[in-house]
């Protein structure tokens, strides 16, 4: 998971770890877990996300999917 390249889509958007956690209707501290590893991201909050930042396919894959 390239949380990295996550967050810098979150900040080319204005979003904030509690705005992102707002629009997924998720806590915080459940999103810093889905950052950290501890949890997954859900299917839906993946497609969400995804539309939000207008993500192609490779970003998708480097960022949910993929080992850094």
């Amino acid at each position: 998971m390239d949380i990295a390249l996550l967050k810098s889509k979150m900040a080319l958007n204005g979003d904030t770890q509690i705005t992102l956690a707002q629009k997924l209707g998720v806590t915080v501290p459940g999103l810093n877990n889905k950052f950290t590893g501890k949890s997954p991201f859900k299917h839906k909050e993946i497609e969400m996300i995804a539309k939000m930042y207008k993500l192609n396919a490779k970003d998708i894959k480097n960022i949910f999917f993929c080992e850094v």
